[in-house]
């Protein structure tokens, strides 16, 4: 639920599944650029989709810099949060291709005297699928929002991931790790005797003459570079991470266009005869350092990145790519955006959101709704109130959203894809997010 996390790290990867529609038209860029139209002040970014390597369609929205009016263009530089990894696994493989290291080698090869968990039982490849079962760092619970916007050095953080404990015995299941990719890059590093940085610009981006993307540096708009922005309480300039606080698993910065000349380089074996297949080999549905995306029937591969104010997507469905990078979102990244352009792509129907004005209501038919309400399941209070016959949410610790009426139960804020449906009877309100559905109490009934 990312409307009510905005300190941690959003870096995980996603799946999309696209509605099916009945009837196919040919693609309308007029109609998306109605659907872009409709999301402006919603969305801040560049999107682009390619089919068969040509462009179809390109649009930048929004601002790179609200502050200095600094607009987006489709060579704004964006920082991509976990389609770094994608990055990451690429080098590794190559580096397996020449020799370096095995994907059977344990990570007590690298790391001897870290005292990580299980290192000598952890192999790359387990890293690289997430089953590694090292303990995910980017979290609250281990203080990511103290450190992540400050220098850390290899020994602090290979430090914080050995003291966080090991998850589960090496293969036995998946779970999301951002440590294991950051210790995939300091291998790197040991291995080539350069930088990260050094070794993203030698490997992928001159070989392939990508033009906007590098790992990150401290960010200036004057280079081109957006700064981000979080939703919460209007659009708030978010603290930019520390590039070393998240290396080889949400670092880099790049824009749709190389994004998609990258994805299509991977695919056509510019980096090495077979290296696309073993990226692409799943368990459990995820590959290394990519992940499975769906439209209708169609399937194809790619990754979700999120970081500070930043979210991003890139994948391809059939011979069509995808890619979408955006410094300030409040709608759906994957729901909305690119679930809409793969519509427009495949010429199958969507409907043009509408955002609405907040509408004020008798304070005796709302009185029953506000109060405060609690979550075991989320760990999370939302209280509801009466702000000028007006309905509001507020989660713990976060800004007001504004509630629109949908019946005379259930109200909806369209900007967070959030849906709330009170039970007065017993005392209690079900939010519906992103798939999800969340029970709340009435504390003070």
């Amino acid at each position: 639920m990312n409307f009510f996390n905005t300190t941690a790290l959003a870096l995980c990867g996603a799946m999309v599944v696209g509605a099916c529609s009945l009837m196919s038209k040919p693609f309308d860029p007029q109609k998306l650029d109605t659907y872009f139209d409709a999301i402006d002040g919603h969305f801040m970014g560049s999107v682009e989709m390619q089919k068969d390597g040509e462009t179809i369609y390109k649009r930048s929205l929004g601002y790179a810099d609200l502050e200095d009016s600094i607009p987006t263009t489709a060579d704004t530089h964006y920082r991509v949060g976990s389609i770094s990894k994608t990055f990451t696994s690429l080098m590794i493989l190559m580096a397996v291709r020449d020799g370096k290291l095995s994907l059977d080698d344990h990570l007590d090869k690298f790391f001897p005297d870290a005292q990580i968990p299980n290192a000598e039982k952890i192999t790359i490849d387990q890293i690289l699928y997430h089953r590694s079962g090292i303990h995910n760092i980017v979290t609250e619970e281990c203080g990511f929002q103290y450190w992540y916007n400050q220098p850390q050095t290899e020994a602090q953080m290979v430090e914080r991931i050995a003291q966080a404990g090991s998850d589960f015995e090496p293969g036995e299941q998946m779970t999301y790790s951002n440590s294991g990719y950051m210790l995939l890059a300091y291998i790197l590093e040991h291995l080539h005797g350069k930088t990260y940085g050094e070794l993203v610009d030698e490997l992928i981006v001159r070989p392939l003459g990508l033009t906007n993307t590098f790992n990150a540096r401290a960010i200036d708009p004057t280079h081109g570079d957006a700064r981000s922005y979080d939703p919460i309480g209007g659009w708030q300039l978010c603290p930019d991470s520390d590039p070393s606080a998240i290396i080889g698993a949400g670092s880099v910065v790049s824009t749709p266009s190389d994004l998609i000349k990258f994805h299509r380089a991977l695919r056509d074996g510019f980096f090495g005869e077979g290296i696309y297949e073993q990226m692409s080999e799943k368990i459990d549905g995820w590959g290394r350092g990519m992940c499975r995306f769906f439209y209708m029937l169609s399937e194809g591969m790619g990754h979700n990145g999120g970081i500070d104010g930043f979210r991003a997507v890139f994948c391809n469905i059939g011979n069509t790519d995808f890619a979408i990078c955006s410094n300030a979102i409040d709608v759906d990244i994957n729901a909305s955006v690119l679930t809409t352009m793969m519509h427009a792509a495949a010429g199958t129907d969507y409907t043009i959101p509408e955002f609405g004005t907040p509408a004020t209501f008798d304070s005796l038919l709302i009185k029953p709704f506000t109060g405060t309400y609690t979550s075991e399941q989320l760990k999370l209070d939302i209280e509801i109130t009466n702000d000028s016959n007006m309905l509001c949410g507020q989660a713990t610790g976060q800004g007001k959203f504004p509630l629109q009426g949908l019946t005379d139960t259930s109200f909806v804020c369209y900007q967070a894809n959030i849906k709330i449906k009170f039970d007065t009877a017993n005392n209690k309100l079900t939010l519906y997010q992103n798939g999800g559905e969340y029970e709340f109490v009435r504390k003070d009934n």
